[in-house]
This record gives structure tokens, sequence and C-alpha cells, in this order.
């Protein structure tokens, strides 16, 4: 094995000596290191981050929602964090694949409600305006892959966006489909905070780029528009405010991707998701 996977094999042993857990089963995923095991009759998971990782305090992250609209932290430390396990753990995405995107919109609705309930700050959470610099790096390498005039459109409404912004508070930062899971107690829960401070419209922006493995549906209009109804019924938040984030977001999601090395392509589902949202602010979508 591995010199990393070794060492995160070795945390995650010593993490269940420290939190009295008998793990059962072990899991790899692309960032972390899953031990699912149980503690005082309790089944639980113990996930160690890689180091340096996003996922390193998403344990302090996770435990400030208090368990509402998110799974419960049992105890936590930088790179490594207890957690109740969610059973049987359905992704969200299933819901959608089968034809039903709007029960899906209004769970993940339910879910940013309940988790907003609670309006905490801190936790070494970053300002969403720090973000923005991925803008200005792509469009300084002279990348051809996204339009130009996309990105620095793009990059000026973000900027007016974060400095425009009510009641900044605590946000998941990723909350879309694949992180949301079926407990057979709770329902649908979040999990795997990145943890970013800002305001709520911020939050449903990475929902309308998802779920990934359904590009046909999520940037049409109808769909566009669909969703945003279910969420401004239930957040009674601005849905012009929502609706740019989610074009915003959308042109810095597909500059990720560049930035990450991968391929984007003209046809990509996320590009034109940005524009459909992009058209709909300039035609007055509501």
């Amino acid at each position: 094995m591995p010199p990393e996977p070794m060492r995160m094999l070795e945390r995650l042993h010593a993490a269940a000596d420290r939190w009295q857990v008998t793990i059962g089963e072990i899991r790899e995923t692309g960032t972390a290191l899953l031990g699912f095991g149980v503690r005082a009759e309790e089944a639980v998971v113990i996930k160690i981050a890689r180091a340096g990782g996003d996922e390193w305090k998403a344990g302090a992250v996770a435990a400030a929602f208090q368990g509402r609209g998110m799974v419960r932290v049992l105890a936590h430390e930088p790179g490594a964090v207890l957690l109740e396990q969610l059973r049987p753990g359905t992704p969200l995405i299933e819901r959608v694949l089968a034809g039903q995107d709007r029960a899906a919109t209004e769970a993940l609705a339910r879910i940013v409600h309940s988790m907003h309930a609670v309006a905490a700050v801190g936790h070494g959470a970053a300002p969403l305006r720090a973000l923005a610099v991925s803008f200005d790096q792509y469009a300084e390498r002279g990348d051809a892959q996204i339009e130009r005039a996309l990105v620095l459109d793009a990059r000026d409404r973000f900027l007016r966006l974060c400095d425009t912004q009510r009641e900044e508070r605590l946000l998941h930062g990723d909350l879309q489909h694949s992180n949301v899971l079926l407990d057979d107690r709770r329902g649908w829960v979040a999990v795997d905070p990145k943890g970013l401070k800002g305001e709520l419209e911020y939050e449903v922006g990475a929902t309308f780029r998802n779920p990934k493995q359904a590009p046909d549906l999520y940037p049409r209009p109808s769909t566009i528009r669909s969703r945003m109804q279910i969420f401004t019924g239930v957040l009674r938040f601005d849905a012009a405010r929502a609706l740019e984030w989610v074009y915003a977001q959308a042109v810095l999601s597909a500059v990720w991707v560049v930035e990450d090395g991968s391929a984007l392509g003209e046809a990509s589902a996320t590009i034109q998701l940005a524009v459909a949202a992009r058209d709909m602010l300039d035609r007055s979508w509501s």
C-alpha cells in the first residue's frame, strides 16, 4: 500500500481506538477513507480525510448545523469525524434518474430550510469572494474551451452578488444530489459539507447543475424554472438572485473542470445550463 493510504489507515484505526468504535468494513473514496462500524450498539462511520484536502474541516462544519438537515456528528477533530451511519444510504440521484426530479428538488428544498434554521457562521468557512480568483486565472491563461466573454460576464456578476449579499451564514457549499442520502429514520440527509460563508441564495446553485448522470435534464429551461419555483416556495428567497448565482456558479464550475485538466467540450451540460440561466435572466425569467 502506498504511503498516504497507509497513513490514512493508521489514522483510521487510531481514531477508532479513541472513539471506541469496532470497525467492520473499510471503503476508500477519492478523497477519504471510511470505516463502518459500531459504538455502544450504534451503527457509525469514521471518515478520515486526505491531508490538506477540502474535507479536512468537514467535521467542524457538519457539527455546526446541529443535525438540522445534516448527518449528525458524534465527534470530530481535524481530518477525522465520527458520524451516525445512514441506512440504506441511497443517494438522491436515484430519484432523479427514476423520473422524480420534482420530488428530489422538494427534498433538497426541505434540507436547505432545515439547515439554515441554524444561521451559524465561522468555523473557518471561506467567503464566497475567495472563489472568484479562478475566473481571472482562467481568462489569463488564454484557454479557449469556455468563451472568454462568458467567463468575464460571470465573474462580474459573481463579484457584484458577493458585494450585495445580505445575511451571510455558514453554507454547505456543495449541496447536490450525490451529497444527500436516505436514512430510514430521518429521511433525506445532507453529507460532506465544504463550508463556505455567504447568503442563502448561493446554496442552491449546485443543485441546478446536477446530477451529472442526467446531462439532458438539468440544462433545460423547463427544469430550471420548475426547480426554482420549488425552492422559492419553500425558502422564500430572492429567486432572481438565486438564478444569477446559478449562472455564475455554472461558469465557475466549468472553469474548475478545465483547471483540473479535463476537457470540457463545446456541448458541456454545465455551459448549456449557464447559457440557459443567463438567457432566462435577460428575459426576466419569472
